[in-house]
């Protein structure tokens, strides 16, 4: 028993090596909970495209050789994320499971980082609660089955913090430039996480005051090479270093439609969408321990707080202006803060009052249970369909399945009826080429095929070319108007 506690619970590479696969078993678990049905990260087509289309050398070139890092189609966002998904096509192959096995296992090497930094910074017993919690968190579960730009951001910073937290105590400098490429890796996910690279530089230029000068200026140059790429890239491509930036802005009000919520209204959602992610206790306790954290060490903590804080500020002028989705998945990063904030607040506080190691680790232990509880019922009950399918969609899809895999499948896009995301979602989860297969109806439909299945509105099958016989429609779904067919050409006997 001695042996079991001295090495399984105590051993920190245990430790860590438990945490992770709970992870995977806990992302695997509500995979089969929905059926595998869950809507991919936009991010999915054009790496299925690219890795079909092109070999490594030539997306490496394309990239770092004639900086243009939005060639993959239907993609304004930097690369990262993107090639993750290419990488893991090429390994595993075109079929369905490859992005949740990517989206699984890459996702969940954020635990064990989390639970290093979080050991670090604020103890063993904070770390091991608020790990526990986040591999429960509906934010991080909805984006660590199908691998999204920003979980993918959160990783690399994780990284990057944890490098840097490390060389601060070993003053290994091998540690302090890895943390540098990690955090331009990060940027390089998403532009809004360039806003956490000044603070890196920032706590550098305060605290280090050991290292060489110009070994400093090497690592802040590493950290920006990032933001140096994306303004190139942005310059190559549209003849200004930050145009992306306006063209996504400009299509968010004109193109989407979305509204603008004003300020106040927009703190107002802010802190409902963040009360619904981890609750008003955990948020106010957070608070808490923030006020805590100033006060103990005001200076640094405020470098490594602020970022925080102002990320969360950009969420506001975002959703103020109307160029971003009121979307809880946004404030994952920041409830990755503010979680060990409310347990470090919740231990500090306990401690004082009772005065016994004992009780203040019980108290955590029921906030964690409490927490991993509200966060599972949450899990079970979602309905956020961009993330997750609908019901009828899943019917549909299981409808379809039912065709002979020697048949070809079409389905023309109609967003009266289901958005381009969710057409090509369900090719790849028909096992059929989500490019090949689905097809913007202009003008006349002539397939090469003799005999194929086509998912079409009624009253568009007039522009398919062929011998047209209705096999089913979707009415009873709530999809009324679309229908499926089975085409034959003139010379096909139409022999099924």
């Amino acid at each position: 028993m001695a042996y079991f506690k001295n090495k399984l619970l105590i051993n920190n590479y245990i430790r860590l090596l438990l945490l992770f696969s709970l992870s995977c078993i806990i992302k695997w678990y509500y995979l089969a909970y929905r059926n595998y049905y869950i809507t991919f990260s936009d991010t999915l087509i054009p790496a299925y495209f690219s890795a079909r289309q092109y070999t490594i050398i030539e997306i490496l070139k394309r990239l770092f050789i004639d900086f243009n890092y939005f060639f993959m189609p239907d993609s304004n966002r930097p690369f990262v994320t993107v090639f993750l998904y290419v990488i893991s096509f090429k390994l595993g192959g075109l079929h369905p499971h490859t992005p949740f096995l990517l989206g699984i296992f890459f996702s969940s090497l954020l635990i064990p980082l989390y639970y290093l930094i979080i050991k670090k910074l604020l103890g063993t017993e904070v770390a091991l609660s608020s790990s526990l919690s986040l591999a429960f968190l509906t934010n991080y579960i909805q984006q660590g089955l199908a691998l999204t730009g920003q979980l993918t951001g959160i990783i690399f910073l994780a990284l990057s913090l944890l490098f840097a937290v490390n060389y601060y105590k070993s003053r290994q400098l091998w540690r302090l430039y890895l943390s540098g490429f990690f955090l331009t890796l990060s940027s390089l996910c998403r532009y809004e996480y360039a806003l956490f690279v000044p603070f890196f530089i920032l706590y550098n230029f305060v605290f280090d005051k050991r290292t060489r000068v110009y070994l400093r200026i090497v690592y802040w140059a590493i950290c920006l090479l990032g933001i140096t790429y994306i303004c190139l890239g942005n310059f190559n491509f549209n003849g200004s270093p930050f145009a992306i930036i306006h063209i996504q802005n400009t299509n968010a009000r004109i193109v989407e439609h979305i509204p603008k919520l004003g300020f106040l209204k927009a703190i107002l959602w802010c802190w409902d969408m963040l009360s619904m992610s981890g609750g008003q206790l955990i948020l106010m306790m957070g608070l808490g321990g923030v006020c805590f954290a100033i006060k103990k060490n005001k200076t640094s903590s405020s470098i490594l707080i602020s970022p925080f804080f102002l990320y969360l500020g950009y969420l506001f002028y975002k959703l103020a202006s109307g160029t971003m989705y009121s979307d809880i998945n946004y404030f994952l990063i920041f409830l990755l803060f503010i979680i060990p904030m409310a347990f470090w607040f919740l231990r500090s506080v306990s401690l004082v009052i009772i005065r016994n190691s004992i009780y203040p680790n019980i108290s955590l232990a029921i906030m964690t249970g409490l927490l991993i509880y509200q966060f599972h019922n949450a899990n079970l009950i979602i309905q956020d369909h961009r993330l997750w399918y609908p019901e009828r969609l899943i019917r549909l899809t299981e409808d379809l399945r039912t065709i002979p895999s020697n048949y070809p499948l079409y389905i023309v896009v109609d967003d009266r009826f289901l958005s381009a995301s969710q057409d090509q979602d369900m090719l790849f989860y028909l096992k059929r080429d989500p490019i090949d297969y689905l097809f913007l109806l202009e003008g006349e439909i002539k397939i090469k095929e003799k005999s194929f299945y086509l998912l079409i509105a009624e009253d568009r099958i007039s522009q398919v070319v062929g011998n047209k016989k209705i096999l089913r429609d979707y009415n009873h779904l709530g999809y009324t108007g679309l229908s499926l067919y089975k085409i034959t050409s003139p010379e096909d006997n139409g022999s099924t």
